[in-house]
């Protein structure tokens, strides 16, 4: 059973959800599956109102709430969460459930099943127990009677931490008895939070649990297709135009869902015209089958047949009213604990536990309604404290009408007849918007686009209402969204463009927020010990499944609790709620203790610790790459170590490093025992030999580590002495005498195949932990200074002197660049393979010389020589093949080649001694040949693989890009060289096409270089290197800019996404064509204080100019990446930077959160730069109201994915989703793709729903990424078994999975989009497919840009819908212009052009248009003639239909001849008509003139 509200999607796969498609018999699962799937469900079961004084009216109440059935290993607290959403129920917390085994008779469910507005069953005559548990303090154990007569004296509990199968005595047809019990304060606080949640629009709207009025399932004959019938084609979409907007923020979530805004503008008045008057609808609700405001326990609500589809017209239609309603379910009522509490305590002993008052809003003359309420052990009730002006008067007594009752909603409705009337009202509309929610609620994907576009289309009263439409996404969506919808609503006074209105008053908000406890639970009566839970869930059996998955799910929720826990507290460290350890000390090397975490900032923090790196930026990475190490051990189980939970937190340009308590390290030096390493410069390092060879044979052996022989004492005497020297320097560091008087031997060596600076710890519960394990490889040569033993692979590069790139590689940060596992792996399979293959051609040669040799013996003779080298030929040929079969490398013979590959990790370390100078440079060499593959072999490879579409497909953004590159073992350091690589296959392109269009060639290749590779390798550069620069923004001066960031933050990203900084007039232009809704730069100076502070340094560092900032990102990435940026900062000459991705990424990776609206995007800017840090500005594009939040970002030791992922606290803890410690799952999902590979379609959904089911047990979350990758994979088996009706159903559920996991524009939900297209268009759903291709579309240009490769991939689907045979031509036009628009893209595969311009000549052809028709067709022909043969059926269609339309276009050219001559005709005989006319009119004209002129003379003759 699920928790459902009003805004809510619920996403999470129950069984039912995986069990979509019956499997087959043919492979029994293993016996202890069978045992729980054979339990049969619960049925019959009713719930009881609590129990009444004997005698009174409401004794016999026969009311009862029906059970739907329920599973027996249905938890129990599942129960109370369904009558949470209960009308009458709701609001009831302080209650245990009885199974009431007095009755023996079957349970009478025909009594009343709605509750009146004021609960019965709450009064002063409802009994009221204590709790069960304290039953045991006045009962001294004994031994029962072996009859049981006691056990039938009572009732049984249910177990509130259990299940149902646990609990005695319940079954099939059992009474659960409410039984209300008594209060303390802490269950007291508990019943207000509660209802003020209800009060706070969450209404409850069920009346029954039942789902006994669901809509049936369509009858088969309404399917066409199954009754032989053909089946009606959809009307397709209208297109605007072939592409999306890519610009288009505003309307962020409609196109990343497919949906055309315009189609939510305006709603159908009718549908909408139900009128409000105080709160009550005017109209009759009408219960519906699908829409009866019951609700089903253990539902998902959505069926195997709903594909998710949005309905655009339902939706825009009931949202409007939606939007209504919701305020109309807000109760205009406050609960807060009075100025008298807490109770004195003379009062305190007669029993009060609180005092409240309950503010209800006035009516007209604005007054407010206070009530004073006293609760006691039993319940609540009025006082009679009151106020009377400013003056106040306590009297904790009841009142004349006391109104008591068990729960304060019932007493206060019944204090308050306003009050009631008003939640009648709320009631009433709670009731409606579920129905309107049943209606609209078509599926996960629905459910969350409803939820996202809410605050869009208007509707709302409160912009404070409307805000929280906003905040019920974040708190639906597993990741914050970079954009936040902005909602639609205006305050009374006028526009809303600073959002203050859109913040509510709300006391219960201060009042949680000054009793925070930061993530620790007071309640518990200790703090959780971290470490000792994770070691204990490690150390848990796993025998048997069911052990393994117990292990697992302890393992999976202690890591997220951790998490959690730590985000929240380094908010708090951040805030200044915790205190250092050590606050005597500067703020770099202060230290925190918070909820038995240990947080500590990653800076180099000096001579403190035994570490080899120097400098903040090694520091950050050094702890980057130590998490790396400890993913890969909580991986590898039982690897004989223990590691700590560990967790970084990147926020506001500081990076945390969280961890759990090593046992016994805060106890001193004799409660822990150093078994490797050291922990001061100056202490030499140990090494036990136990745990020496235990670190040999789990960690050197697996990760091909070498053992070498090392100093005790590494550090070289230089760094000895500067290390001294910092130690006297500083004055908070003591100097640590190692051995007393006691001299050290500097010559003592010691065997490790660890990193120098780890540490291995024997702590107090006597448990062996790794710490500081940096690196598993050795360091990146190629980034080592030749002079030092690099391989002088970037100085050997020739560099521009304006290019800013350094001329060596002389950083401290370099010394953590170390190579990937991934490339080690590479490098030494591709050496054995290489071994291999030469141990074959000498085996080969060696038996071709053998056979040769005893041909050459049995020879007889000259004239017989001939004649039997070709006998033996014939014959040598099976015994060849046979000698290659026998070829065999031996195991022996490969361990001995791996083991020669073995990689020192303590190579090309500064500042060490080395005992081994010999060997030490063998091992510097065999690192070297390691980064020279990278560079020499594996880029390349990586670079022809997109340029030759080897990969499956061209990442789509960032995050794919980065994902890539570490599959193939390349460090994203390496994007500078991976661009100038795309840099010079574009060169190669552009000097081909120059040459084919001169006619210099005659053979080139098939494919190009994609323009979008080079693109994205620059947007990653620039958002990594941005995101550095703006940390060291926020570090400056003392972090003030992080204690303010929003003008920071608006200015550096409006420099970002521009191209030039804005001129005076510019800027003057621009401020004098603003509405009124925009602000002015003096509207921005009233938003806050910034003529303050004295001058001192606690403001921020004045802004930058745009110039300024770009300035330091083109440094940084020269730094970073050794590279000239050629497309950004260049006043976009070319067209080609893509600002739209570039500003998602860097708002990814940094945690900013945009206000979704549209920017002027890749024009001129204005940051207003060199003005105060603290003074607000109007900066443009984006400006200081448009930051919205600046969240945090985790990388944790057991996340899913690679890398930092952001976070969010409110309105709910969000943390990166984590890898499962279950083997079994794994198995299962990578032997269902092998399954599916191999055609074994039925094995292959047996084993998807198997995983499915065992990461959903695991995670208790339906989004997470392993889920939702079954849930695609089944999908795709149903596609493959031609049922694509079952294909979209699990389509649609994983697309809306992705969405909740990953946000609306994820790289998995563009993936989800596509397979939607592919399972919709197989279905003959063409208008469906289409939305989600365009949805794809758009995420493909806010992720990738406008030149994407897969873009042209997309249109081409999308004109192969609109041009589809069965429309006969009906959107010919719109296909027409889909191919125009793929007629200007580079498709990077010049035969793919060839057939494009073939289906653009078809679609012209079918529009009339021949002689285009035969242009485009020439066009094609040529193109495919320079790769295919003239013979080939291609060319032959080709030449066919050129010719077909050349006949076609001299018919027509024919029939508009024939026409024109007939036109030319009737023009000149209409114009020597017109011509007669006018010659006859012009006669008549001179000859009435002539008459006047005679008539003229007779007058003048007469006078």
């Amino acid at each position: 059973m699920t928790e459902q509200n009003g805004d809510s999607a619920t996403a999470d796969p129950t069984a039912s959800d995986v069990e979509i498609v019956k499997s087959s018999n043919s492979d029994q699962p293993p016996a202890e599956e069978e045992e729980v799937a054979a339990q049969p469900a619960l049925n019959g079961m009713v719930i009881r109102p609590p129990s009444q004084k004997k005698g009174t009216e409401t004794d016999s109440c026969g009311f009862v709430l029906p059970l739907p059935p329920i599973r027996p290993e249905e938890p129990v607290q599942s129960i109370r969460l369904a009558l949470a959403e209960v009308v009458g129920l709701a609001h009831f917390t302080n209650y245990r459930i009885e199974v009431e085994t007095s009755n023996e008779e079957e349970p009478d469910t025909s009594g009343e099943t709605v509750l009146p507005l004021i609960s019965p069953f709450t009064g002063p005559n409802a009994v009221v127990s204590i709790p069960s548990a304290l039953k045991s303090l006045d009962e001294a154990p004994t031994v029962e009677a072996s009859n049981g007569e006691k056990a039938k004296e009572s009732n049984v509990v249910l177990d509130e931490f259990g299940d149902l199968q646990s609990t005695a005595g319940i079954q099939d047809g059992s009474s659960l008895r409410l039984v209300l019990e008594r209060y303390d304060a802490a269950s007291v606080k508990e019943h207000i939070l509660r209802l003020r949640h209800i009060f706070d629009g969450n209404a409850p709207a069920v009346t029954s649990l039942l789902d006994d009025t669901a809509v049936p399932p369509p009858e088969e004959e309404g399917d066409d297709t199954k009754n032989g019938k053909e089946k009606h084609l959809p009307d397709l979409p209208d297109l605007p135009s072939p592409r999306v907007n890519g610009q288009n923020l505003a309307d962020f979530f409609f196109l990343s869902s497919g949906e055309n805004p315009a189609d939510f503008d305006q709603p159908n008045v009718a549908s909408i015209n139900k009128s409000t008057t105080n709160g009550k609808s005017s109209s009759k609700k009408k219960k519906t089958k699908a829409t009866n405001g019951k609700k089903g326990v253990g539902s998902d609500g959505e069926s195997p047949g709903e594909t998710g589809a949005i309905a655009a017209d339902v939706v825009r239609d009931n949202i409007f009213r939606l939007n209504q309603l919701e305020g109309a379910v807000h109760m205009p009522c406050s609960i807060q604990y009075s100025g008298f509490h807490p109770p004195p305590s003379g009062r305190r002993l007669m029993g009060d536990i609180a005092y409240l008052e309950v503010t209800i809003a006035g009516e007209e003359d604005g007054s407010d309604i206070i009530v004073s309420i006293t609760a006691c052990n039993n319940g609540f009730y009025v006082n009679r404290s009151t106020r009377v002006g400013g003056k106040r008067r306590f009297d904790p007594s009841p009142a004349p009408k006391p109104y008591f009752s068990h729960t304060l909603l019932d007493c206060v409705l019944q204090a308050s007849p306003a009050l009631a009337g008003m939640w009648s009202a709320v009631l009433e509309a709670a009731k409606e918007r579920s129905e309107i929610l049943a209606k609209i609620n078509k599926g996960a994907f629905a459910t969350l686009f409803r939820l996202a576009i809410r605050g869009s289309v208007g509707g709302f009263a409160d912009p404070a209402i409307a805000m929280k439409s906003s905040v019920a996404l974040d708190a639906t969506l597993n990741a914050p969204s970079w954009l936040v919808s902005v909602p639609a609503a205006k305050d009374k006074e006028g526009g809303v463009w600073n959002r203050n209105a859109c913040h509510g008053y709300h006391t219960g908000r201060a009042e949680d927020d000054l009793s925070q406890t930061f993530g620790v639970d007071v309640r518990s009566g200790a703090l959780r010990d971290w470490n000792e839970e994770l070691q204990l869930a490690r150390e848990m059996p796993i025998s048997t499944l069911y052990e393994r998955l117990d292990r697992a799910r302890v393992i999976h929720k202690t890591m997220t609790e951790f998490g959690e826990a730590s985000l929240v507290g380094v908010k708090a460290i951040c805030d200044g709620h915790i205190a250092p350890m050590n606050p005597n000390e500067g703020t770099r090397t202060q230290v925190y203790l918070h909820n038995n975490i240990f947080v500590s900032r990653a800076l180099d923090v000096g001579p403190e610790t035994f570490r080899l790196v120097k400098g903040d930026r090694a520091a950050k990475k050094s702890a980057s790459r130590e998490i790396q190490c400890i993913k890969t051990f909580h991986r590898m189980e039982n690897s004989g170590f223990h590691t700590l939970a560990t967790v970084l937190v990147d926020y506001l340009g500081s990076r945390f490093i969280c961890q759990s308590i090593l046992p016994g390290i805060l106890q001193g030096e004799k409660s822990h025992t150093i078994l490797l390493g050291s922990v001061d410069v100056e202490i030499p390092m140990k090494c036990d030999p136990e745990f020496q060879d235990l670190l040999k044979e789990k960690i050197a052996e697996p990760l091909n580590l070498l053992s070498r022989p090392v100093y005790a004492s590494p550090l070289t005497e230089e760094r000895r002495e500067e290390c001294k020297k910092l130690k006297k320097a500083s004055l908070l560091v003591a100097d640590v005498e190692p051995n007393g008087d006691a001299e050290i031997d500097k010559e003592e060596t010691m065997e490790t195949c660890s990193p120098l600076e780890t540490k291995g710890i024997q702590g107090s519960d006597q448990r062996k932990y790794l710490l500081d394990f940096g690196r598993m490889t050795p360091r990146d040569a190629n980034w080592v200074p030749q002079k030092q033993g690099g391989t002088g692979k970037w100085e050997g590069l020739t560099k521009s002197k304006t290019s800013g790139i350094p001329n060596d590689l002389e950083d401290e940060e370099w010394t953590m660049n170390v190579l990937r596992p991934e490339l080690v792996n590479q490098w030494i399979r591709s050496l054995v393979s290489k071994y291999i293959e030469q141990k074959r051609k000498e085996h080969a040669e060696a038996s071709a010389k053998k056979r040769s040799e005893k041909g050459d013996s049995e020879g007889n003779g000259d004239a017989d020589k001939k004649e039997s080298e070709t006998s033996a030929e014939g014959s040598h040929q099976p015994e060849a093949k046979e000698e290659e079969e026998k070829f065999k490398v031996t195991e022996e013979e490969q361990r001995a080649v791996t083991d020669n590959l073995k990689l020192n990790v303590n190579v090309f370390l500064p500042d060490v001694r080395v005992v081994e100078p010999e060997q030490m440079k063998l091992d510097e060499e065999k690192a070297r040949e390691a980064a020279s593959f990278l560079w020499d072999e594996v880029l390349p490879r990586v670079t022809r693989a997109i340029r030759e579409r080897g990969l499956s497909q061209v990442p789509i953004d960032g995050k794919t890009l980065t994902e890539l590159l570490h599959r193939n073992g390349v460090n994203c350091r390496y994007l500078g060289r991976l661009a100038s690589l795309a840099h010079e296959e574009e060169e190669k392109d552009s000097k081909i096409e120059d040459d084919l269009k001169n006619g210099r060639l005659a053979v080139f290749s098939r494919r190009t270089m994609p323009l979008s590779w080079l693109e994205l390798l620059e947007c990653e550069m620039v958002a990594r290197a941005a995101k550095h620069v703006l940390d060291s923004y926020f570090f400056a001066r003392g972090g003030a800019a992080a204690a303010q960031p929003a003008q920071l933050v608006a200015s550096f990203l409006s420099a970002l996404i521009s191209e030039r900084e804005e001129t005076a007039a510019q800027t003057e232009n621009r401020v004098s064509k603003r509405d009124d809704s925009t602000p002015d730069e003096e509207d921005f100076l009233g938003l806050s204080a910034y003529d303050v502070g004295g001058g001192g340094d606690a403001l921020p560092l004045p802004t930058r100019s745009r110039t300024e900032i770009w300035q330091d990102i083109e440094l940084e990435i020269a730094r970073r990446f050794r590279y000239s940026l050629k497309l950004f900062n260049k006043g976009n000459k070319s067209g080609r930077a893509i600002h739209v991705p570039l500003l998602r990424r860097v708002c990814q990776r940094t945690g900013i959160r945009l206000a979704a609206k549209n920017y002027d995007i890749g024009a001129a800017c204005y940051t207003d730069g060199n003005t105060s840090g603290a003074r607000l500005t109007a900066s443009y594009p984006i400006s200081p109201i448009d930051i919205v939040d600046i969240v945090p970002l985790m990388k944790h030791s057991a996340a899913y994915y690679e890398g930092f992922s952001p976070c969010s606290l409110s309105p709910t803890l969000v943390t990166p989703p984590l890898q499962i410690s279950l083997y079994d799952a794994k198995m299962a999902l990578e032997r269902a793709h092998l399954q599916m590979t191999g055609r074994g379609l039925s094995r292959a959904l047996e084993l998807t729903q198997e995983a499915a089911t065992l990461y959903q047990r695991v995670t208790e979350n339906g989004a997470h990424p392993g889920v939702v990758e079954c849930i695609e994979l089944m999908a795709n088996i149903f596609l493959e078994a031609n049922d694509p009706a079952l294909a979209t159903a699990n389509g649609a559920k994983a697309l809306g999975l992705a969405v909740q996991s990953g946000g609306f524009d994820g790289p998995n939900v563009f993936q989800a989009h596509v397979m939607m297209f592919q399972m919709l268009f197989s279905a003959r759903e063409f208008d469906q497919c289409v939305k989600h291709l365009r949805a794809a579309m758009y995420i493909l240009e806010i992720s990738g840009g406008p030149r994407h490769a897969e873009h042209y991939d997309a249109l081409h689907k999308l004109g192969a819908v609109y041009s589809h045979d069965e429309y006969k031509g009906k959107y010919s036009a719109d296909a027409v212009s889909i191919f125009r628009e793929l007629e200007g893209l580079n498709p990077n595969d010049r035969l793919l052009e060839g057939f494009t311009l073939r289906a653009l000549a078809k679609n012209l052809a079918l529009n009339g248009e021949y002689r285009d028709a035969v242009d485009v067709e020439k066009k094609a022909n040529k193109a495919l003639s320079r790769f295919i043969a003239k013979d080939h059926a291609a060319m032959k269609e080709s030449d066919s239909d050129l010719k077909t339309y050349t006949e076609l276009a001299v018919k027509q050219g024919n029939r508009s001849v024939v026409k024109k001559t007939k036109k030319e005709q009737e023009e000149l005989a209409e114009a020597m008509a017109a011509d007669l006319m006018a010659a006859e009119e012009k006669q008549q004209q001179i000859e009435e003139e002539a008459k006047k002129k005679k008539l003229n003379k007779k007058k003048k003759g007469k006078k």
